[in-house]
Parts: C-alpha cells; sequence; structure tokens
C-alpha cells in the first residue's frame, strides 16, 4: 500500500473509488421495489423504538425503581436483543460502509444522520448543489452541561456536515483535522440548523467550512479539512467512480 491510500482489513475488499453524491451519501436515491421499501420503513420504525428504549433507559431513577424491576427489565430487553439476532444481518459485509445498497448509504448506518442507525440522533442532510443544508434535535441521552449538547456531539455533527459537503462536491476525502468554535451551549430539545458549503480546493486538501444555528442565532462555526487519498484521486480523474 502507497502513501495516502486507504487501509482496508485483511480479508475484506478495498472501498471502491468514492462514488460521488448519489447512494454514498443519501439511502432515500437508490431505488427500491415496494416490498424492499415496505422492510426499510418498518426497520426505521424499530430504530426509532430503540432510541426511545434507550433514552427511557438513561432516564431510569435508580433511587426510585426496586432492582427486582431493573433486574425484570434488563432480562426482558436481553430476551428481544437475542431474538433480533437470530435474524439475517449484515456483519458478513465486515462492514456497513460496504453493505449492500441502502444498507451502506451514510443517511442509513451513520451514527449522526443514520435512520438505520439507534446511535444517531439522527441528522438529516440535503445537498443542494452548492451548499449542504442539514438540522437536528437532540434528547437527554446527548447531554453534556445541564441541558445542552455534550461537546464531543456538537464536534461529530460537524465532521458530518462537512464531510457530506466535501463529498457532495465531487472531489471527495478523509477528514484531516476540524476546527470549532463554540460560540453558545448547543441545547437539548431544540431544532438545530447546521449550513455547510466547500471553501477552496488545494491539491489533496479539501477546506469545507459550516456554521451551526438556533433561531437564526450562530451558536457554533468549523473548518475542516479533508484529504483525498492517492489511490482515489486517481479513480475520480480516471473516471473509475459512480455518478
Amino acid at each position: 500500500m502507497t502513501a495516502g491510500e486507504v487501509p482496508v482489513p485483511h480479508g475484506y475488499p478495498a472501498p471502491p473509488a468514492p462514488r460521488v453524491h448519489h447512494d454514498v451519501l443519501h439511502g432515500s436515491e437508490v431505488r427500491l421495489d415496494a416490498d424492499e421499501a415496505a422492510r426499510v420503513d418498518a426497520k426505521h420504525r424499530l430504530v426509532a423504538e430503540v432510541r426511545h428504549l434507550a433514552e427511557a433507559v438513561a432516564m431510569l431513577d435508580v433511587t426510585a425503581v426496586d432492582t427486582a424491576d431493573l433486574d425484570g427489565l434488563g432480562a426482558a430487553v436481553a430476551e428481544l436483543t437475542a431474538r433480533v439476532a437470530t435474524h439475517p444481518d449484515l456483519s458478513g459485509y465486515g462492514s456497513l460502509a460496504v453493505g449492500p445498497q441502502i444498507a451502506s448509504a451514510l443517511d442509513e448506518r451513520s451514527p449522526i444522520s443514520g435512520q438505520a442507525n439507534p446511535v444517531a440522533p439522527p441528522m438529516t442532510i440535503e445537498f443542494d448543489g452548492v451548499k449542504t443544508w442539514a438540522s437536528a434535535t437532540y434528547g437527554a441521552i446527548y447531554e453534556g452541561p445541564p441541558f445542552h449538547v455534550h461537546g464531543g456531539w456538537v464536534i461529530a455533527a460537524f465532521d458530518e456536515l462537512l464531510g457530506v459537503a466535501q463529498v457532495a462536491s465531487g472531489r471527495p476525502g478523509m477528514t484531516g483535522t476540524i476546527t470549532i468554535r463554540l460560540r453558545r451551549p448547543t441545547p437539548l430539545g431544540k431544532q438545530i440548523d447546521y449550513e455547510g458549503w466547500v471553501d477552496r480546493v488545494e491539491g489533496r486538501k479539501t477546506y469545507a467550512r459550516g456554521v451551526a444555528r438556533l433561531d437564526g442565532e450562530v451558536l457554533a462555526e468549523a473548518e475542516g479539512v479533508f484529504i483525498a487519498p492517492r489511490n482515489w484521486i486517481e479513480a475520480i480523474e480516471g473516471g473509475d467512480h459512480a455518478e
């Protein structure tokens, strides 16, 4: 492997040259038949319930709930987990990012914007050809300072936003650095709106910028530097990618 190439776990296929915009970013753009679409929607409903469960468990007051009740709830969740595990899963692909069709789309699998990932808030993202727009509402499980979002999630949201902005621009790379300026704490339970765009491209480096707002007030700003692996650049320039 030469310098700048993407490392891949042994035994798994190398990631393809970056597919620009379509199924890489938006699962909604993957064509599905009626049965497939129904199953995707059903998984989204299941994931939403798991999110509700995670928040309900996090908010349990152990000073006011009996140990026996807590153990009973744990047993019930373990039973459900075992039931889920009896069904086919994506582990055979080695990575969600190289899973089949819609499963590998960012807005399905991402821990930030994935509709099919119960860890994600999720953030919703759209690209209009010039700028990337996003929004997210953070519940109690994302709390850091009282009544506000943990700073790690603030940073992660910008990584997602700027990452999508530079991929959608047609010159994708991997995160090199992100610089965040936090102007105001990000509150829980409020819709936070994001705007991201590519500022400039210098060789293999793409510079993207972004801002987070609440009702028009700036909460945070960010600049990210994304570095394209050499083999990706060669593939793009050689036309070896999917539009």
